[in-house]
C-alpha cells in the first residue's frame, strides 16, 4: 500500500474507534496502521490498551515482544513471546525466544525453551520440531535434526521446505552424497521451484566438477527469480568455478550490492583476490568479518587466503 493508502486506512480506523472502543480487531488493526506509519510509540500504547481488552491477546503480546527484543531488553522479549499461546504468530513467537535463548545462553538451552513449551501446547509440536531440528544442526547434533526431519516429512512428505532442510543437513554432516541425491529428490517433486533447483546447481557448483549441469539448474532457477540475490550469487559462483572471473564478478557484486551477506561477500572476495585485487578483496572480507564474524565459509576464505592456504577448495 502507499502512503495515501495507509493514511486513509488510519482515518477509517481513528473512526471506528470511536464508534466501537472496545473492538479488539479494530484497535489491533489500528495499532498495525501506525506500526506502518512509522509511530511506534503510539503503535505500543495500542498494543497495550488491546491486553486490557482481552480481545487478541495473544497478537499483542507478540509485537510488544518486538518492540522489547528491539529495545534490547531480551528476558522481557522471551518473557512475552513465551505467552503467544494461540493465534497466528505462534510459531514465529517461539522461534524468536529460542534465537534469543541461544544468543544468550547457548543451544541446549534454546532446545530446553522448545520442549518445555511443546509439553504444555502439545499440538505446536509437529510445527515446531523443525525449528528444533533447525537449532540441533546449528549446534552440530546432526542425527538428532535429522531424526526431527524425518518425523516430519513422514507426516508432511510433500514440505518442499523440510526437503531442503533435510538436505543441508547432511549437506553439512559431510554426507555429501546423500545431500545430493536429496536435493535431486526435492528437485524431482518441484521441478519448477527456483529454490530447489538453486540449492542443487550451488551445491554441484560449489563441491563438485559437475559445472555445466551446476549452470544449467542455476540459470533455470535465474530466469524464474532474476532479481534473487542468493541465485545471482550462485550464477556467480559457478562462472568462477569455470574460470570465467569477470563475468563472475559481475554477477556477484550484483548480488553483494542487493544482499550483504558474509556468503557472498566470500565470494566476491575470493574472486577479486584471483583477479589480483588484493587490497580491495582484503578490505570488503574484513569489514564482512567484523558484521558476521561467526560465519564458516567468511572465516574459512579468510584463512585460506590470507594465511597462505590453499586457493582454490577441493
Amino acid at each position: 500500500a502507499n502512503g495515501d493508502d495507509i493514511e486513509n486506512a488510519s482515518l477509517l480506523l481513528e473512526q471506528l474507534r470511536e464508534e466501537l472502543p472496545q473492538d479488539g480487531d479494530v484497535l489491533e488493526a489500528y495499532a498495525l496502521v501506525k506500526l506502518r506509519q512509522g509511530d511506534e510509540e503510539e503503535a505500543r500504547r495500542l498494543f497495550f490498551e488491546l491486553l486490557e481488552t482481552g480481545d487478541n491477546t495473544a497478537d499483542a503480546m507478540f509485537y510488544l515482544a518486538r518492540f522489547a527484543e528491539g529495545d534490547r531488553r531480551p528476558e522481557q522479549a522471551v518473557r512475552l513471546y513465551s505467552q503467544v499461546t494461540n493465534g497466528d504468530f505462534v510459531i514465529a513467537a517461539q522461534q524468536r525466544a529460542s534465537q534469543i535463548i541461544r544468543s544468550r545462553e547457548g543451544i541446549p538451552a534454546a532446545i530446553e525453551h522448545l520442549d518445555s513449551f511443546i509439553s504444555r501446547h502439545a499440538r505446536y509440536g509437529l510445527a515446531l520440531s523443525t525449528v528444533r531440528a533447525s537449532l540441533y544442526a546449528r549446534g552440530g547434533y546432526f542425527d538428532q535434526s535429522l531424526e526431527l526431519y524425518d518425523d516430519y516429512l513422514t507426516v508432511k512428505p510433500a514440505s518442499e521446505f523440510a526437503l531442503l532442510a533435510r538436505a543441508d543437513v547432511l549437506l553439512q554432516s559431510d554426507n555429501l552424497d546423500s545431500a545430493i541425491d536429496a536435493f535431486r529428490a526435492a528437485v524431482k517433486r518441484y521441478p519448477d521451484s527456483p529454490g530447489a533447483l538453486n540449492a542443487l546447481g550451488y551445491t554441484l557448483a560449489d563441491r563438485t566438477n559437475k559445472l555445466r549441469e551446476a549452470e544449467r539448474l542455476i540459470d533455470k532457477a535465474l530466469d524464474k527469480e532474476p532479481d534473487n540475490a542468493a541465485i545471482i550469487d550462485s550464477k556467480g559462483w559457478v562462472l568462477f568455478r569455470r574460470g570465467k572471473f569477470a563475468e563472475a564478478r559481475d554477477y556477484l557484486q550484483r548480488a553483494y550490492d542487493e544482499f550483504q551477506d558474509a556468503e557472498v561477500a566470500a565470494h566476491l572476495g575470493e574472486v577479486m583476490w584471483r583477479m589480483g585485487d588484493e587490497d580491495e578483496a582484503r578490505e570488503l572480507l574484513q569489514e564482512a568479518w567484523q558484521r558476521q564474524p561467526n560465519d564458516k565459509v567468511l572465516r574459512d576464505t579468510i584463512r585460506r587466503l590470507m594465511e597462505g592456504g590453499p586457493t582454490t577448495r577441493s
